[in-house]
C-alpha cells in the first residue's frame, strides 16, 4: 500500500469516510420509464432497479462507459446486470437500443448514477395526488408510484401525500 492509499484507508477507517460496501453499491437507477420502450421491454422497474453492468463491464463511475455500450449495441441485443433494491437480488435482462421506437432515448429510460446501499431507507410511497397539483401534472398515481426522497414521517409535499417504505 502506497502513501496515499494508506491515508485514505486510515481516513475511513476514522469513520469519517465511506465504506467499501457503500463504495461498491453504484450504479444507474432506473427512474423512470416509458411506455413501450426498449426499456419496459425488458421489465425494468422504476426506482426499485439499478442498471450495474451492461455488456459485460461494471458500471462503478459515473463516466462514458454506460452510453458507449448503448450506442455499439444499437438495433442488437445489449445484456445488463440489474439489481433490484427490494427484492435485494441481481438479474440479468437483454435489451435492445433502438432509436425509433416511438418514444425519447435509445432505451425509453430516465436514469441517474446513484449508489444502491441503504436506497431502500429513501423510498416513498404515493398514497395520495390533489387534482391539479405539480403531482398530477406530472402524472403520479395514488398508491402505485413511488418517489426518491429522505422523508421520516407522514407528509403532504406538492399535492403528494407519502410514507417511507417499510422493510417487509
Amino acid at each position: 500500500i502506497n502513501k496515499k492509499e494508506k491515508k485514505k484507508l486510515t481516513f475511513r477507517n476514522m469513520g469519517q469516510g465511506i465504506s467499501a460496501e457503500e463504495e461498491a453499491a453504484v450504479g444507474y437507477r432506473v427512474l423512470g420509464v416509458q411506455e413501450k420502450s426498449p426499456a419496459s421491454g425488458a421489465g425494468l422497474v422504476s426506482f426499485f432497479d439499478f442498471v450495474i453492468a451492461a455488456g459485460g463491464s461494471e458500471l462503478k463511475g459515473m463516466d462514458t462507459t454506460f452510453i458507449e455500450k448503448i450506442k455499439a449495441h444499437e438495433e442488437k441485443a445489449l445484456e445488463c446486470e440489474i439489481y433490484n433494491i427490494k427484492s435485494r437480488s441481481t438479474r440479468t435482462v437483454t435489451i435492445t437500443p433502438r432509436r425509433n421506437w416511438g418514444g425519447q432515448g435509445m432505451l425509453g429510460v430516465t436514469i441517474r448514477f446513484d449508489t444502491y446501499y441503504k436506497a431502500d431507507e429513501q423510498l416513498v410511497r404515493v398514497l395520495d395526488v390533489e387534482p391539479g397539483s405539480p403531482a398530477a401534472a406530472a402524472g403520479l398515481k395514488a398508491e402505485s408510484d413511488f418517489s426518491s426522497h429522505s422523508i421520516h414521517a407522514i407528509c403532504t409535499v406538492g399535492g403528494i401525500s407519502c410514507f417511507p417504505i417499510e422493510r417487509t
